[in-house]
């Protein structure tokens, strides 16, 4: 898989003008970001360290990184379809019709699993860190009037009433919100089927955790007694003809699927740029759109003082680092849910952190992605392209790419880049 010649020609171009300007100070500091970007899955990984890295390597070792680099989108556009979920309503149908996971129908072989969360649906404008994504009951029954209309015949007209296919599962994350699930399943009413209930055991550990690793001081910024939601529901409905899901052990938590329980769900580590897609508020603003909402009563955005009269939290400033996500879920609880339902594809309609395409890829399940924006379309992409390069370097994958590790494990930190890696920038595009 060779590097085209448009970019190779850029990536010596690169490296012959930091060579050149390396003895001029100044002038080097100026060249080093353009090697970097054009390395942009490898500058991810190694950080600060990346220029100066690959300028060391020889012209093979270049080339042969750049391969790596294609190599690694290609394999993300192999398996992950991202689209732009701000269009038209009827837009999104024809273009979720028209794919490659679109025309896939559920059957013996597994199901096509279509997802809605609403952790993931959006954030709050004020404290994301505590308050949840406020419900957005129109975008709701509009992604899910997508997904049924898109597995209907593409000679269905507009009139034609909306069914579940006998081989399709849809899935209603409530984020801890119970109340909610009738608002989400909004855009099924009226329709025949059948549903079953998935409870999800937070642990309250877990959750404390990731208080802390999500506020600005690093202190538990839960609101007091009985304020941890440790309990999520998510409601699972199929036609009423439905062929029936297999019983089998779970795959990572106690019990079988004979159960409706799954306890003691950890959480990621929301510091971790491993774990987890970290960028700037202004990034995030423009990825997420109108995803960004207000909701009912919350927490204010304001500088506030904690017990000792330190600073408890203080308004968000566009530079500072955070989750894209920070209600993200580990990835455990996605991958005991492809195996639950037998998926063979998946339709993701809320879209925001990557990490169900990230398992989805694990298990080379064509997965689509409906996303805030144009921006965050592109963004994402990116974010799993840099995922599955940083696993070529990763002994423990599946996809360890030895002579890849190898090669920037030299002066790279020993433990293949897990240390040493960044926030992923927009400018890391395909």
């Amino acid at each position: 898989m060779r590097c085209s010649r448009k970019k190779w020609a850029a990536i010596q171009s690169s490296v012959l003008l930091l060579a050149e300007t390396s003895r001029g100070g100044a002038a080097a500091n100026d060249v080093a970001p353009t090697l970097a970007n054009t390395f942009s899955l490898a500058a991810g990984a190694l950080g600060d360290e990346a220029p100066g890295i690959i300028a060391e390597l020889s012209e093979a070792q270049q080339e042969s990184l750049c391969e790596y680099e294609t190599e690694a989108r290609v394999l993300v556009s192999s398996i992950v379809r991202l689209v732009d979920g701000s269009q038209a309503e009827k837009a999104l149908v024809t273009i979720l019709q028209k794919s490659t996971i679109g025309k896939i129908r559920g059957g013996l072989d597994g199901n096509v699993v279509v997802i809605y969360d609403l952790k993931s649906s959006g954030e709050h404008v004020k404290r994301p860190d505590i308050n949840p994504p406020p419900l957005r009951r129109g975008h709701a029954e509009k992604m899910v009037r997508v997904a049924l209309r898109s597995r209907l015949s593409p000679d269905a007209g507009e009139d034609e009433a909306l069914s579940i296919l006998g081989g399709d599962v849809l899935i209603f994350f409530d984020g801890a919100r119970p109340s909610f699930q009738d608002a989400l399943q909004g855009g099924i009413k009226g329709v025949a089927r059948e549903t079953r209930t998935l409870n999800l055991v937070y642990s309250e550990d877990a959750l404390v955790k990731k208080r802390i690793s999500s506020s600005q001081t690093g202190k538990n910024n839960a609101r007091g007694y009985m304020s941890l939601r440790q309990l999520e529901q998510a409601v699972m409905v199929t036609a009423e003809d439905a062929i029936k899901l297999a019983t089998r052990p779970n795959k990572h938590f106690e019990g079988s699927t004979t159960g409706d329980v799954l306890v003691s769900i950890g959480s990621p580590d929301l510091m971790s740029t491993i774990e987890t897609w970290r960028l700037t508020v202004a990034e995030k603003r423009l990825l997420l759109g109108d995803a960004r909402s207000m909701g009912g009563p919350s927490a204010p955005d304001q500088t506030s003082l904690d017990d000792t009269g330190g600073v408890a939290h203080r308004v968000r400033d566009d530079t500072d680092v955070e989750p894209m996500n920070f209600d993200q879920m580990i990835p455990d609880v996605y991958s005991e849910i492809l195996h639950r339902t037998g998926a063979k594809a998946v339709i993701d309609l809320t879209c925001a952190d990557g990490v169900l395409a990230v398992e989805c890829m694990a298990s080379n399940i064509p997965y689509l992605g409906v996303c805030f924006s144009a921006a965050h379309a592109t963004a994402l992409g990116a974010r799993l392209a840099a995922v599955v390069f940083r696993k070529f370097t990763d002994e423990g994958s599946g996809i360890y790419k030895p002579k890849l590790a190898e090669m920037l494990s030299k002066e790279a930190c020993p433990d293949h880049l897990n240390k040493c890696c960044r926030p992923f920038s927009l400018l890391a595009q395909h």
